[in-house]
């Protein structure tokens, strides 16, 4: 029985690493069909938030929805 429920274990794993590899590939081909300009606006919204981040001396955190727009109407 016990010997079963290590299979069972050891395939469980397999499946979950297979699903994992299948969400990044999906992801990596993703990011290779998207447009230049749309890399570029990202890009330059990173960068105004890191010189946010060095200016006020603050840890980098994940952006809240409210923020997005506020940095993105500051690159005008």
């Amino acid at each position: 029985m016990a010997r079963f429920s290590c299979t069972l274990r050891q395939l469980l794993q397999g499946a979950g690493m297979l699903c994992a590899l299948l969400l990044d590939a999906t992801r990596f081909l993703r990011l290779c069909l998207h447009a230049p300009a749309a890399l570029a606006a990202e890009n330059l919204f990173l960068r105004k938030q890191l010189a946010l981040y060095r200016e006020r001396h603050a840890k980098p955190r994940r952006a809240t929805d409210a923020a997005i727009p506020a940095h993105s109407l500051g690159a005008l």
